[in-house]
């Protein structure tokens, strides 16, 4: 499958294993025909006008380890937001492929284990209600 576009996603390197985890992540793409590449930012406000500017396709969030103040009801910790204009086949293809992720292939559980997970899976925008009621609340 020849693809013209390349997919550029941002995530905030909160750790140096972020860079092992990025051209881990790329070489899985790239076996599967899917030009992508990364930039990383120092903060995730950097990271979401690159987004809005349309710099990167996809802004990858994964929570900082913090002390919490609350609990919410569980979620995805690991997000890929997209502006719905941006969303095509192509960034449709490269999510099916990370889907596809297998934790018993030992290349794919060196990126998952990195990232702390056993299975990339699509939102569940359930779990975000009571942040989106609180955001709403404060009129933000």
């Amino acid at each position: 499958m020849a693809k013209t576009q390349r997919i550029t996603v941002g995530a905030v390197a909160y750790d140096p294993k972020v860079v092992t985890i990025w051209e881990m992540i790329n070489d899985f793409f790239r076996a599967r025909g899917i030009p992508s590449d990364y930039v990383l930012f120092s903060n995730y406000e950097a990271q979401v006008e690159a987004l809005l500017s349309r710099s990167i396709d996809i802004a990858c969030g994964i929570r900082n380890k913090v002390k919490p103040f609350w609990t919410s009801s569980p979620y995805c910790h690991c997000n890929f937001t997209v502006l719905e204009e941006r969303y095509g086949k192509d960034l449709e293809e490269w999510t099916e492929a990370l889907l596809q992720m297998d934790y018993n292939n030992p290349a794919h559980r060196t990126i998952m284990d990195m990232e702390g997970l056993k299975r990339w899976v699509r939102p569940q925008l359930a779990g975000y209600k009571p942040l989106f009621e609180a955001v709403q609340a404060v009129g933000y």
